[in-house]
């Protein structure tokens, strides 16, 4: 149970990683392509602040997802394995 514990959470950990990375490289794509449609500089500050300001509060949930996930992996993971189990033997 131990050893499928710790793959669920690793498999857990490397999505939200991944999810990161993509957040941000969506984020900075769809902001450098808006800016150029900013007509003055205080439209181009606001777009950059609001597109940083969003990218930090997302990047911080998943962060906060990854640390109750590992605060938390033995009872949620110990759940699911039994969930699944229980689903396999009603079939």
């Amino acid at each position: 149970m131990e050893e499928r514990i710790k793959r669920l959470y690793s498999g857990d950990q490397l999505l939200i990683i991944a999810f990161i990375v993509f957040l941000w490289f969506v984020l900075i794509y769809t902001v450098a392509v808006i800016i150029n449609l900013a007509t003055g500089p205080g439209v181009r500050a606001l777009i950059l602040g609001v597109g940083f300001a969003a990218g930090i509060y997302a990047t911080a949930a998943l962060l906060a997802v990854l640390a109750h996930l590992k605060n938390q992996k033995i009872e949620i993971y110990t759940e699911d394995i039994m969930c699944s189990f229980s689903s396999e033997n009603k079939s």
